[in-house]
């Protein structure tokens, strides 16, 4: 059986910047991926959404808040809009290439649910070039990433993960995997109710 410090599912950005976090901290970290790596299946990406050429975050936050029909964690939602500048600015420092206004900064748009502009994006390269900033990372720190590995069960005791059964795809093997954390971290329930 293998042990990790975190194991992480899914392959997109979210599961990209969790790992890459985790192993900049110090922990052995997987990547699991039930499809190929690199495969996030981001096509309907909008670009992100940051309050640039607004004085704060107050109207981005009550537009998030207001789309998710009031359900969404509104700290969370307060915490995340206010720093979504920061993270524009980081993700341009790694490399991302906005779409950019008269000014220079990243040009933004007025996306769906949102009431100002403020989702920019780098065209039909925004999710690519997320893709491809989050496997740089992964492979900065250290990060194992395996792809065609689907979890099969939970293995936990008292309402506490200690890891997973998968099976390999490939050779079609099943696999025991040892962790302290795992983090969810796949693609969303964006069509369940459709």
């Amino acid at each position: 059986m293998e042990a990790w410090d975190v194991i992480v599912l899914g392959d997109g950005p979210a599961a990209l910047h969790a790992a890459a976090e985790a192993a900049k901290s110090g922990a052995s970290t997987l990547m699991m991926s039930s499809t190929g790596l690199g495969n996030p299946g981001m096509s309907a990406l909008e670009g992100l959404s940051a309050s640039i050429q607004e004085s704060n975050n107050r109207s981005h936050r009550e537009d998030t808040i207001r789309c998710g029909a009031f359900l969404c964690d509104q700290d969370m939602v307060a915490e995340i809009t206010s720093g979504a500048i920061r993270f524009v600015d980081l993700l341009e420092r790694r490399g991302m290439n906005f779409r950019r206004d008269q000014q220079g900064l990243p040009m933004v748009r007025k996306a769906p649910g949102h009431q100002q502009p403020r989702t920019a994006d780098a065209g039909s390269a925004t999710a690519l070039g997320l893709q491809q900033l989050g496997e740089e990372q992964c492979m900065r720190h250290g990060v194992i990433r395996r792809g065609d590995q689907v979890p099969l069960t939970l293995v936990h005791t008292n309402q506490s993960v200690e890891g997973l059964v998968a099976i390999d795809m490939v050779n079609g093997k099943i696999i025991g995997l040892q962790c302290k954390a795992l983090i969810i971290a796949d693609e969303g329930f964006e069509g369940a109710y459709s």
